[in-house]
Formats: C-alpha cells, sequence, structure tokens
C-alpha cells in the first residue's frame, strides 16, 4: 500500500488505500483481511506529516469453542517524512519518523498499516463475549442449546431424580401451608 509522493507537492491530500492483509504468527487464528487505510498527507517543506485511520474485517478462530467468526478491527497511525536529515528528528530513534532517499517516489506504508492491525487485536478472540466454550468430558459446544440432562454426566442421574423429587415434595407441602 503505497503513496505516489510527486502526487502530494506542496498542498494537503487524501487517499485512500485498499488492500488485503495476512497478520503472521497466530497459527491459522487470524485469517487473511481485507483493510482500507485512510491517509491525510500534509506536507510542510522537507517534511510529509501523515496521519491515517485503518479499518479492517478478519476472520478468527474463537480461543474458547474454535467456531471461525468475522470481526472488525480499526487503529490508526502517525508519520514524519524527512525528504533529507533534520536535527532533532532521528528515524533510528523514533518509529514515526522515516527518512527517503532524494530517489524514492513512493512512501511504502504497509508496515505502518500491518502494525495498527496488530495493535488493535483483542486480547482473547472469542466468538461472543460471553462464550461457553467446549464442554470438558463430551467436546460439545456449550453455546449450543442442548437440554440439561445431555450435558449432565449420566452417573448423576439417580441423583438427579432423587433432588427432582425432593423439590416436588417441598413444593407441595409449601404450598399446604399457604392455604
Amino acid at each position: 500500500m503505497k503513496i505516489q509522493l510527486t502526487d502530494v507537492r506542496d498542498k494537503s491530500r487524501d487517499f485512500r488505500l485498499d488492500g488485503k492483509l495476512v497478520l503472521e504468527g497466530f497459527n491459522d487464528r487470524v485469517g487473511e483481511g481485507e483493510v482500507c487505510a485512510y491517509v491525510h498527507v500534509n506536507p510542510a517543506g522537507e517534511r510529509w506529516y501523515i496521519g491515517a485511520e485503518v479499518e479492517g474485517s478478519f476472520s478468527f478462530h474463537c480461543d474458547r469453542c474454535g467456531k471461525a467468526y468475522d470481526d472488525f478491527l480499526d487503529g490508526e497511525f502517525s508519520l514524519v517524512v524527512l525528504s533529507k536529515a533534520v536535527r532533532g528528528l532521528d528515524e533510528d530513534e523514533s518509529e514515526d519518523v522515516i527518512l527517503l532517499s532524494a530517489d524514492k517516489a513512493e512512501l511504502d506504508l504497509s508496515a505502518q498499516i500491518r502494525e495498527s492491525m496488530l495493535l488493535a487485536l483483542p486480547m482473547q478472540f472469542l466468538c461472543q463475549e460471553d462464550c461457553a466454550g467446549l464442554d470438558s468430558q463430551s467436546g460439545a459446544d456449550l453455546n449450543e442449546e442442548t437440554s440439561v440432562e445431555a450435558t449432565v454426566d449420566p452417573r448423576w442421574g439417580p441423583l438427579m431424580d432423587l433432588k427432582e423429587k425432593m423439590e416436588l415434595e417441598e413444593d407441595s407441602g409449601s404450598g399446604e401451608r399457604q392455604e
């Protein structure tokens, strides 16, 4: 995702950069995404001040239940581009400063766009905020509506029957006292 600096010259310009982006290092937990960067370039002599808002749609795999889902991320970045070295602004000391050689006619913003999307990632990938995950015994998705009996270990059946019987007796006993 590049900007032709010859398009900027002496006045401010806005650019829209669209493209595909892969965020590496997530072991298939994050799929390829579509990103859009709205970039504002403001030239000031031998410097260009750049501000950008980035948004993207990516496919994820839930950390709890493993379900695939799509989510939207948004981020931003700012940058100072220098055409020649300037005292007080050193690209080695700041990630927000880039020194371009005189022969470069374009500025590649791919690294800054990727970084803004990485910073926008949530700490944990969840298909829904209250994802219940998977049942440890059966592996069933606990987010799906199932009956309580289907998720309970069958060995607890006699005890659950006894509990239901006691609750029925309590309800019928308390009802007689109120009448």
